[in-house]
């Protein structure tokens, strides 16, 4: 497919300009598993979030980034290549079929579990569309942890793939309870990478939203 191959074409220079901007460290890589459906559920603190985490990942991501990145040049062009555009406005059943098409032929899916970016670096309350994933797909959940990607320049971000969550039928029908878990899981992360980096906790809190 013409998109796999901008996707391999453009991998290599976007993650070199993101470890020029970001230092990155990454860490837990091989917790993804290498074949079949896999969810990645991250936090979000920075734009470069999504395009980061599918750089650094060892396998392809498609992941679900907010509509309105397209309208940035270049930016925008990058963004459709590394993920599936999602109308935040409306219940966007297109994302969604899109989203469950992936995982239902073997691939990797990256979401923000949280719905949106937390600009303070504050954890949001989640959201229960990766519940929703699970339920309907039986796929794993790595959970991601990223720091750093908030900070200004010259700063560097450390990004951690978590041993991968399995949920039993019974539990995966509780969405919820799934992306309370999930982000229970990425917070405990997040504390360790901020204590490994030496960065304080986020001003406000421990949860907003």
């Amino acid at each position: 497919m013409v998109t796999e191959a901008i996707y391999a074409f453009l991998k290599p220079p976007v993650r070199a300009a993101l470890w020029l901007r970001y230092r990155s460290r990454v860490y837990g890589w091989e917790n993804v598993p290498a074949r079949g459906p896999v969810i990645l559920a991250a936090n979000h603190i920075s734009a470069a979030d999504p395009i980061l985490i599918a750089v650094v990942c060892p396998r392809r991501v498609h992941f679900i980034a907010k509509r309105e990145l397209l309208r940035y040049p270049l930016v925008g062009q990058v963004v459709g290549v590394f993920a599936i555009p999602v109308d935040r406005s409306r219940a966007d059943l297109g994302a969604m079929r899109q989203s469950l098409r992936v995982l239902r032929e073997g691939g990797v899916l990256g979401v923000h579990y949280e719905g949106t970016r937390s600009r303070s670096g504050v954890p949001l309350r989640p959201r229960s569309g990766v519940g929703f994933l699970v339920a309907h797909t039986g796929a794993p959940v790595v959970p991601v942890a990223v720091e750093g990607t908030n900070q200004p320049f010259p700063s560097r971000a450390w990004v951690w793939f978590g041993p991968p969550l399995r949920f039993p039928r019974e539990e995966a029908a509780d969405h919820e309870r799934v992306a309370a878990r999930v982000a229970a899981e990425v917070e405990a992360m997040r504390r360790r990478l901020r204590r490994l980096a030496g960065i304080g906790e986020p001003l406000g809190g421990r949860l907003e939203g």
